[in-house]
């Protein structure tokens, strides 16, 4: 598909998108246009819209809310619910059926997947109005994600990618405001290369090359690899760099890129439970998501694009493929192509 034509069709979606979310209660707008500005994609504001539609309609058919009018403050409806009144709502998104971005009627392949999205959508609407003061009560918390049985080595797509960085905006654990730059970065890093966990903890501030979107890690063994990023992990570090990191400086701690609290190089486990922990306010819990887990959908999403498994094990340092090497030996120029498909897997 060209460009030109991906143009058109995120153009529509748009469309739809602001369709869909004029039909909405007006003081839903603000939220909507806050997705604007972090540059979340027409397709997930689609989806949103629908997710958000799903929930105000079945307040209307409320005998508690048939008099309420929709079009007031947010506090007006959302301050008014109780934990009951959710819980009644979620337990409709049991039901077999669902509407698409398209408007289509959908059977539900996975219930589960289905109501943990639904979840995360309306505690990210939550926690948009109470960081903002226009409500009391912030319900996110109290909304329990359904377990899901993990039963494969989950992928994650895009749409999932994305909820993990909005958990960062998101995040309302204390401090956690001082580390979204960061911890953001980290994760762009993950899914956007695909390197190692304990790759990530290594790199220094030197290692970083802005000019060429390239990062000197040390792989396992001791040797060091090239590695080439996208657009999205450059300006996710430039910002980290520029907002969050000189607050971190201290004697000793100077030269790696990723510091803790305490001012110290991250650890492996650190970011194990950092991503954890997003997964887990992104409503991911079930797929029991880790830093390989990014390793894992960068190289799977790699290989869907390109069909170029020589690729792939060239880009993620494979040792255990030695067999494969021997038929093509990857040149500088050709892993590059990896850096120009790492952006899909940010696209919305």
């Amino acid at each position: 598909m060209s460009k030109h034509s991906q143009d058109i069709i995120q153009e529509d979606i748009g469309l739809k998108a602001d369709e869909i979310t004029s039909l909405l209660p007006e003081f839903t707008h603000k939220y909507f246009d806050h997705m604007k500005t972090i540059d979340r994609s027409p397709r997930t504001r689609l989806q949103y819209a629908y997710d958000l539609k799903r929930f105000f309609d079945y307040l209307q058919n409320q005998p508690g809310f048939k008099e309420v009018n929709l079009k007031t403050s947010p506090a007006a409806v959302l301050d008014v619910l109780s934990y009951d009144d959710i819980q009644e709502y979620l337990n409709t998104l049991n039901e077999s059926t669902y509407t698409d971005i398209f408007g289509k009627s959908r059977k539900k392949i996975n219930s589960s997947s289905f109501k943990a999205r639904n979840i995360s959508v309306l505690r990210s609407f939550y926690k948009f109005y109470y960081k903002h003061g226009e409500i009391e009560k912030d319900m996110a918390n109290l909304m329990e994600m359904p377990k899901i049985r993990n039963t494969e080595k989950f992928v994650l797509d895009s749409s999932q990618v994305n909820r993990m960085l909005d958990a960062v905006e998101n995040h309302t654990r204390k401090g956690s405001a001082k580390n979204r730059l960061r911890d953001k970065a980290i994760l762009t890093l993950l899914f956007g290369t695909g390197i190692r966990v304990s790759e990530l903890v290594g790199i220094d501030i030197s290692d970083v090359d802005f000019i060429n979107a390239s990062i000197v890690v040390t792989r396992k063994g001791g040797d060091q690899d090239i590695v080439y990023f996208g657009p999205e992990v450059e300006e996710s570090i430039q910002k980290y760099l520029q907002y969050e990191r000189p607050e971190y400086t201290t004697q000793g701690s100077e030269d790696a890129l990723f510091l803790s609290n305490r001012r110290q190089r991250l650890s492996v486990r650190m970011v194990q439970e950092l991503v954890g922990t997003y997964a887990t306010e992104a409503g991911l819990s079930n797929m029991n998501v880790t830093p390989h887990s990014a390793r894992r959908s960068f190289g799977t999403h790699l290989y869907n694009m390109t069909g170029d498994l020589y690729l792939v094990a060239d880009t993620l340092h494979h040792q255990s493929i030695q067999t494969t090497r021997r038929y093509a030996k990857m040149s500088e120029d050709n892993k590059r192509k990896a850096q120009r498909y790492s952006s899909d897997l940010f696209k919305k």
